[in-house]
């Protein structure tokens, strides 16, 4: 794994990212297998290598953690209130 991930690191970008929350990542199994299936599904160039497996895999739940962090920023009023100067004040009281 640690090979893979070493060449998945020198891999370059642009591959689509596939959806980490779809049910069928839920139960263990041989998700390389399962990661491609998704990727025909959506009619989608599939990761051909293991280093590529590794590669979508970190873009895509890169991309998923980014999408969660922007919703609950949006749902806490807009932003993370490090530049609210209200806020600031709040926890130095």
């Amino acid at each position: 794994m640690a090979e893979a991930e070493a060449v998945a690191g020198k891999i370059g970008g642009g591959f689509d990212v596939f959806d980490p929350a779809d049910p069928r990542f839920v139960s263990p199994g041989d998700m390389p297998t399962k990661i491609v299936g998704w990727y025909f599904e959506h009619d989608l160039r599939p990761p051909d290598s293991p280093s590529e497996v590794v590669r979508c895999i970190l873009e895509s739940l890169a991309e998923a953690y980014a999408r969660t962090i922007k919703t609950a920023e949006t749902l806490a009023g807009g932003g993370s209130g490090r530049h609210d100067p209200r806020r600031r004040r709040r926890i130095s009281e």
